[in-house]
């Protein structure tokens, strides 16, 4: 048997038949060769069940995609479940992507299959259709909810919500919080999802005090990555023109003391509460979570992506350059099995290179502006293929669950 140990990386041109009969891919990098061994080593997967929404944000990837709206059948939905018990590592099941994961009718027989199937459950929300049903549902099936809610003002929710209201996405999060403690659970772990912007970063003192209230425990805080141009000075990174030659920080605006009382049913959870910040500007150290926590994103056709901002194709804008990003997919569901698809050449080459990130860096190249390579995500200036040079993500700068 072929180990690890019994094999010549020094050697000018191992046999890469030899080698990958074996159960080894062989990637080849300046002064040798890497061994990639095929292992069923995936350990978190999300899942985009439905990338339809029943809501329509300003800042939403939706206003600037072509892709078609669908939602995963449900028989697809239980042979993936079915699959991942051939992965011993897996641990957490996140409903994600882009789309309102409640809108999908079939939702709680998934979210019960996910739970059924030993994971660690996660959903992001709009909190809409949390009603009193789905709720206490909601609080049994799933261990961290995390509800998107981007101003506390109900004129301000409208407008970025573009007709939401605000009073019963706070009402119904609150809920779940009820029904855990009405149910003695110590899950599920409520968060509120805050995206900062120019626009609405006065509004974020309001959600220490929500937190304060007891409404959530933690607070995920990200940057805005503009999808449409006329949201594309709206971000705060890197440069903030309110305060010259000072990078922002975000704790300048959190209040001290709180004004809100506790929601009715809920006790007030001043000391429990906590928060995930974004980075503000560029830094040198570039490091992908999906990578490195082992993770693959599938989308409710079936197709299998490394992460979510290569899940679909949409264009966006990254310092104020437009940028048109090409969906990059290993795999299919429908035609290929799960495993299959992970151990693949291409899939383990792929997360290599993202594992070592071994890419250019866009945002802070002097030729950025005048590069046609920034265009897109095709290829980059040292000829990767799909490109991850610009990613924000990859700075910390945007941030998810």
């Amino acid at each position: 048997m072929l180990t690890r140990d019994s094999v010549d990386l020094t050697a000018a041109s191992p046999d890469p038949a030899e080698i990958e009969k074996d159960g080894y891919v062989v990637e080849r990098v300046s002064g040798g060769v890497l061994l990639l061994e095929k292992r069923a080593d995936l350990a978190k997967i999300n899942v985009e069940i439905t990338n339809a929404c029943n809501l329509n944000c300003i800042t939403c990837i939706r206003n600037s995609w072509p892709d078609e709206t669908g939602r995963m059948p449900i028989e697809l939905f239980r042979d993936l479940i079915a699959q991942l018990r051939r992965f011993p590592k897996l641990s957490k099941f996140t409903f994600g992507g882009f789309g309102e994961p409640l809108s999908h009718p079939d939702f709680l027989e998934m979210a019960a299959l996910a739970k059924g199937a030993g994971c660690t459950t996660e959903m992001t929300t709009n909190g809409v259709l949390l009603d009193a049903k789905m709720a206490g549902e909601v609080a049994r099936l799933v261990d961290t909810v995390v509800v998107s809610v981007d101003a506390l003002e109900k004129d301000r929710y409208a407008g970025m919500r573009r007709g939401g209201d605000l009073a019963p996405v706070l009402e119904n999060t609150a809920r779940v919080i009820r029904e855990k403690l009405h149910l003695g659970i110590r899950k599920p772990q409520v968060g509120v999802e805050f995206v900062a912007m120019k626009s609405n970063l006065d509004q974020l003192p309001g959600f220490v005090d929500l937190l304060r209230s007891g409404v959530a425990t933690f607070l995920v805080v990200t940057n805005l990555l503009p999808y449409t141009e006329d949201m594309k000075d709206e971000i705060l990174y890197d440069t903030y023109p309110a305060r010259p030659g000072k990078i922002l920080n975000l704790y300048d605006f959190w209040p001290e003391t709180s004004g809100r009382p506790p929601y009715e049913g809920v006790p007030q959870a001043s000391r429990w509460w906590s928060a995930v910040l974004p980075e503000m500007q560029l830094r040198t150290r570039r490091y992908c979570r999906f990578v490195a926590d082992y993770s693959a994103t599938v989308a409710w056709d079936g197709k299998v992506s490394p992460c979510s901002p290569l899940m679909h194709s949409y264009s966006c804008y990254i310092f104020g350059r437009r940028k048109e990003m090409s969906r990059r997919v290993f795999g299919d569901l429908r035609e290929s099995s799960l495993f299959d698809i992970w151990t693949s050449e291409d899939y383990m080459r792929f997360r290599s290179l993202v594992g070592r990130f071994e890419f250019p860096s866009c945002p802070d190249c002097q030729f950025a502006d005048g590069c046609a390579m920034t265009l897109g995500n095709e290829i980059d200036c040292w000829g990767n293929s799909p490109s991850c040079a610009d990613c924000l993500w990859a700075r910390d700068i945007i941030r998810c669950l």
